[in-house]
This record gives structure tokens, sequence and C-alpha cells, in this order.
């Protein structure tokens, strides 16, 4: 079944801006001509967290066809084919062998991640991660270890449990990307789009953090310092 999703949005000034809007970037934006709109429309979004090309000229029209010199907002009723998959890389410029190990191993994965893991990853392992300092930790099922290839994990950071695969390529120049894709969010619209937003910053920070540490040897605190107001609570 289609879930569903509201959102207020602003209509830019031309069909040219509003093609690169995206539903994770909508912004409060003035338009040249000042309109008030009390249109709702029905989307499906054909690829996740993305406006189908072909619906905005038709944002853009109804823009232009409702304005009275008040306020310029338009509600737009979002039906999500396909539920978001956060995904996000990075290139870490050290060996597989190296990076690889960065991920299962907790006692370095603790310098730039969690600040706790309760053993190493491997397969069919039950595995508890800690933030201490937000007072927070999370259960891990590690489904699959291909080594310096592919991590596989169920883990609770949400509602309910849901996927992070972390998979690990080695370039000619013996550097790494690695890549995280976090699937199987649950809920409504609204949620699933939150869920999959948040997780996307989330993984940006640990793939930022784990190259600084690994190439550099410096901590960033960047998880920590993600939520200050947070951490000073503990």
């Amino acid at each position: 079944m289609a879930q569903q999703a509201c959102y207020s949005v602003n209509v830019f000034a031309g069909p040219a801006q509003m093609r690169r809007c995206r539903v994770s970037q909508i912004m409060v934006s003035k338009i040249s001509m000042p309109i008030r709109l009390h249109t709702r429309l029905k989307l499906s979004l054909t690829r996740p967290g993305e406006m189908p090309g072909n619906i905005l000229p038709l944002l853009f029209l109804a823009a232009r066809q409702k304005h009275d010199n008040h306020d310029h907002s338009m509600e737009v009723l979002m039906e999500i084919q396909h539920v978001p998959i956060a995904k996000t890389e990075m290139l870490i410029r050290k060996p597989i062998s190296e990076v690889f190990e960065a991920f299962v191993d907790p006692a370095i994965t603790s310098k730039f991640w969690f600040t706790k893991g309760s053993g190493r990853l491997e397969t069919g392992k039950q595995i508890r991660w800690e933030w201490e300092m937000y007072n927070h930790s999370v259960e891990v099922s590690v489904k699959a270890i291909e080594e310096n290839k592919r991590i596989l994990i169920e883990w609770g950071a949400y509602r309910e449990a849901t996927t992070v695969e972390w998979v690990f390529t080695s370039r000619p120049d013996n550097t790494t990307v690695v890549s995280v894709a976090n699937s199987g969010f649950t809920g409504d619209g609204d949620e699933v789009v939150k869920q999959a937003l948040d997780s996307t910053g989330g993984f940006n920070l640990v793939l930022a953090a784990a190259k600084a540490f690994l190439e550099h040897n410096i901590n960033l605190n960047l998880i920590s310092d993600r939520f200050p107001d947070q951490v000073e609570k503990h």
C-alpha cells in the first residue's frame, strides 16, 4: 500500500529552478509574482526522495493560476510508491583491509563512531553498540560478513529494525570507497522520509569521521558534537 506524506512547500520563480527541487531540499522562497495557493495535488514519487520531472511543470502552472497578493504556500499530498533508502559513500585513502577492519573491530570503530562495542562483528553474533555521551545504545544483529567486501546488519536505531549494508570497493591507487545503505524504514510517509534523511546525515558524519581518523589519526568529535545540548544532560 502506498504511503502518504504532506509537505508545505513554496514554488520557485521558474521551471528551471523547480527542476532542481528534491523532497529533502524544498525551501521557503519568495517568487516574483505574489500568489496564494489552496491547491492540493497528489503526486507519485517514482524514485525514492525525488519529485518526478514531469510533475514540476504542473506545479508551476498551478502556481500561476492562483494569485491574490497573500501568502505563497502550496500544500502537496505525496504518495510514496518506494520507501526511501538512505545512501552515502566516501573515498578513504587507505587500503581496503585497513578500512574494513576499522568497521568490524570495535576498538577502532569507537575512535570515530560509537564509544563502546560489545564485540567484533561476526556473522550470527548479537552485538551492542553504545554512545555513552548520549546514554544511548543499539542492539545489532550481524547478518553477513564478507571480508574486505561487505558488512550486513540489522539494528534497532528506529521504531522498527532496519538493515544497514556497507560495501567496500578497492581502487587501483590502493584507496577504498565505502558505501553505506540503510533500508527498511516503516511508518507513514512523513516518518519514513524523516528517518531516511536522519540516517543519511548520520552516516555522512560517520564516514567523514572515519576518513579523518584513518587518514590523519584525528578524532573530529563529529558524533558527540552533532547534538551538544543532549551531551550536556548526561
